[in-house]
């Protein structure tokens, strides 16, 4: 897995980060319950194991991530 995460930061700030994201590059999420760790070297096979795990160690990924119109209307990807 590439790491996208490299800044060098002390500031401590409650809520955000000393890095910060570019948002555009973000096209989903990985959700994982407490303690459970994804390996370093992970696949996509390896990612499609987990989806199915049992719990503790299950998975759940979200994505896309769509922004809808304050107006309501068609989502925007």
């Amino acid at each position: 897995m590439r790491k996208i995460r490299t800044c060098k930061g002390s500031r401590m700030n409650t809520g955000s980060s000393a890095c910060s994201i570019d948002w555009k590059k973000v096209k989903g999420a990985i959700l994982a319950e407490h303690g459970v760790k994804l390996p370093a070297d992970i696949t996509g096979e390896k990612l499609l194991e987990l989806c199915h795990a049992d719990r503790p160690g299950r998975i759940y990924p979200i994505f896309p991530f769509l922004e809808y119109a304050k107006n309501g209307g068609e989502p925007q990807s």
